[in-house]
Parts: structure tokens; sequence; C-alpha cells
């Protein structure tokens, strides 16, 4: 019998786990390596015509009247 987990095997997120581990081994498991290495291939899509997406700010947590999903209580 196999345990729950094996149960249920997602290929994608298989895949996915698997590059991150190359990428971190080829790195070193090193941090700043890693980083190095993503900026580098984000840096390749920007010359390839892809762009890279800049997230919205996002209000800081000191400051809760600023968040959108804030019910009407103050």
């Amino acid at each position: 019998m196999t345990k729950d987990t094996d149960a249920w095997r997602d290929p994608i997120v298989e895949e996915v786990r698997r590059i991150r581990d190359e990428i971190a081994r080829e790195c070193g498991y090193d941090i700043d390596s890693i980083c190095e290495y993503l900026r580098s291939q984000r840096d390749k899509q920007a010359l390839w015509g892809f762009k890279t997406r800049v997230p919205d700010s996002t209000p800081a947590l000191d400051e809760p009247e600023k968040l959108s999903h804030k019910s009407g209580t103050k």
C-alpha cells in the first residue's frame, strides 16, 4: 500500500522542483549565486523581448489604513 503523499503526484510540480534543485546544485547552494543566476536569466529574457512585470507596491503593515482588503472598521 502507498502512502497518502504518493497517491497524488503532479508532474509539473515535480519538474519545477527538479529544475530548482539543479539550479541550486549548479550554484553551490549559495543564495547569492542563485539570485545572480536568476537575474541573469531575467536579463536574457528581456533581450528576447519578454517583459518583466514589476509588482505593484504594497503598503507597509504598520499602515493598515492603506490596505485595500481592510473592512470598514477603524
